[in-house]
């Protein structure tokens, strides 16, 4: 039973990481790098070392470089606890992609802890 757990973890794990690929694939044939990026990114925190996943963030991260950038700068910023500075990129992150999940959750994050 132990080892049937295990094997089943994995497998959720495996199987989050394909789909995370198969959702990114399909944004990128409708020309959507940086939800194409998104996806893997999504994919690529549960499963970091899928080789698969971390060739497609490499190639949707050239594709959606300036998302990418305003992102991962805002995310540092977040980290160093500079919340106005991280607020701006990822409202810059949104801006250059207006459906982003993770844009929208680092702003509700940011906003609440500024209403604190």
């Amino acid at each position: 039973p132990e080892r049937q757990e295990k094997l089943k973890t994995i497998l959720d794990r495996v199987q989050g990481a394909e789909t995370s690929l198969m959702r990114a694939t399909e944004l990128a044939k409708r020309g959507d790098p940086a939800g194409a990026w998104e996806s893997v990114e999504h994919g690529f925190s549960d499963y970091p070392d899928d080789p698969k996943l971390n060739q497609a963030r490499a190639d949707f991260t050239t594709q959606a470089a300036e998302f990418v950038r305003s992102v991962r700068t805002a995310q540092e910023m977040e980290r160093k606890r500079q919340v106005g500075s991280s607020l701006a990129w990822y409202l810059r992150a949104l801006q250059d992609y207006p459906n982003s999940e993770i844009a929208r959750d680092g702003i509700d994050r940011i906003s609440s802890e500024i209403v604190k």
